[in-house]
């Protein structure tokens, strides 16, 4: 007999019914579950039984992960290579509260938690009802552990501790882990009721996982150093408002809400790691601290990319790489005089910005767009010498006192060229779009000014 067809078999023992889907359903079924398993060994998996009554799932559940734990593959010890997996028939788990630390707790190195139905991940529901002195539905104190096409879930709440339904419980480097089509619920996410939390360092690899608010929180000093693809999560995720904390990892085509990677009210975190095509709401992307790392073809909203929320000593600066990039408002580094922009922006817009936006020396801005709706106020600000524009449209208010290019105070160099600027007709200082105490080190700058310039 193959051992798909065994699987297929002891699943429908599981499940006393079955497989419904026309002819040749279970053998497709089959074919699916060999290929989930196939790299673990026949003596390394561990089905969990289950039925109709939640609880005495759950309790299944932790005793298959106790048994899974116990496993010697072929006779030898469990290793990155020689790995034991728990199978979780579709169905839902609740798990019992465990005072002082997580419902199950993932303790066990190379032991993988994998839904038998893993394109469907709330199909299979791992849950907790909430209760005093728990910290959540699992938690992991190991660093090799993969999951994948199930649910965690939390539906109730816990007053002064930080419930999450997956926690890195203590200092620990879970690079190697590897997490796949994975959902993070709660009945009520907020402030210490989180999807998915770190005390210090939150790695590993993440495929297509989903959360609610507060996903991939981070704790004092903390870092996010995990590789993400595809994941989505809501508001206050992908790092937060810890201080000294630092989002470092590489994150392609993530997804989140208001007050996103390193972002949150007042003021998030720093982020030096590289993001692809990420899109975030208002306050993402460092607001008030630094963005150091590269960004490619994100989207932000107000106070983005190290902007300044209006509130807060927090300021912000932009000293990395962005392309493609758009945000609105006080975005990378603008927002106050004291918050500023050093890196460099490519085909970037700035759209919509009504307080300042100051460029440092050596800061470059090429190919964008930078729109300054304020009354009276300047697009650019220069904070000192050598900062270079080539080929931007840089407008300011129509008819107002603001200028194209302006100065923090004194007099000020910039290599200008090829740019469009507007408020010509405003007077004679204004008619090569700088300021009187700015020099073009250009002489032929081949600008254009010109009260008709829009974007």
């Amino acid at each position: 007999m193959s051992y798909g067809k065994r699987i297929a078999e002891a699943l429908e023992e599981l499940t006393g019914t079955t497989p419904t889907g026309g002819k040749g359903y279970a053998a497709r079924a089959a074919a699916a579950l060999e290929a989930i398993l196939a790299s673990y060994a026949s003596d390394a998996i561990v089905i969990v039984n289950h039925g109709d009554d939640v609880d005495d799932n759950g309790t299944n559940l932790a005793s298959a992960y106790a048994a899974a734990c116990a496993l010697t593959p072929g006779g030898s010890a469990l290793s990155a290579t020689n790995r034991a997996v728990v199978a979780i028939p579709p169905g839902t788990y609740r798990l019992a509260t465990a005072v002082g630390s997580c419902c199950l707790e993932l303790d066990t190195e190379y032991v993988d938690l994998v839904a038998l139905a893993p394109g469907s991940p709330e199909a299979t529901r791992v849950t907790w009802a909430g209760g005093a002195g728990c910290f959540g539905t699992i938690g992991q104190s190991v660093g090799d552990v993969r999951m994948s096409g199930f649910t965690i879930a939390c539906t109730g709440d816990v007053s002064g501790n930080n419930a999450f339904r997956i926690g890195i419980l203590a200092d620990q480097d879970i690079s190697a882990s590897i997490y796949r089509n994975m959902h993070f619920r709660h009945s009520n996410p907020k402030a210490n009721q989180y999807s998915i939390s770190a005390y210090q360092h939150l790695a590993g690899t993440w495929y297509h996982c989903v959360a609610d608010a507060y996903a991939w929180r981070l704790g004092t000093n903390g870092d996010l150093s995990a590789t993400m693809y595809d994941c989505e999560a809501g508001n206050f995720s992908y790092g937060g408002d810890a201080s000294g904390a630092d989002v470092t990892g590489t994150f392609y085509r993530c997804i989140g809400g208001s007050s996103c990677f390193g972002g949150c009210t007042n003021y998030g975190c720093v982020c030096s790691g590289d993001f692809y095509d990420c899109i975030a709401g208002n306050t993402s992307f460092a607001m008030g601290k630094e963005a150091s790392g590269n960004f490619y073809r994100c989207r932000g909203g107000a106070a983005c990319f190290a902007g300044y929320a209006g509130s807060g000593t927090d300021y912000g600066t932009f000293s990395g790489y962005a392309e493609d990039c758009y945000a609105t408002g006080s975005s990378f580094g603008g927002g106050h005089a004291a918050a500023v922009c050093s890196g460099e922006l490519v085909r970037c817009e700035l759209r919509t910005m009504t307080a300042v936006f100051r460029l440092a020396a050596g800061g470059i801005i090429r190919d964008s767009v930078v729109e300054q709706t304020g009354a009276n106020l300047s697009c650019i600000i220069l904070n000192g010498n050598a900062a270079i524009l080539y080929n931007d449209t840089l407008v300011v208010a129509e008819g107002g006192n603001g200028y194209p290019i302006d100065t923090a105070g004194g007099a000020k160099t910039v290599i200008c060229a090829h740019c469009r600027m507007n408020n010509f007709d405003k007077g004679a200082d204004y008619q090569d779009g700088l300021e009187v105490n700015v020099t073009n080190s250009i002489t032929t700058s081949y600008n254009v000014v010109d009260s008709d310039v829009a974007i």
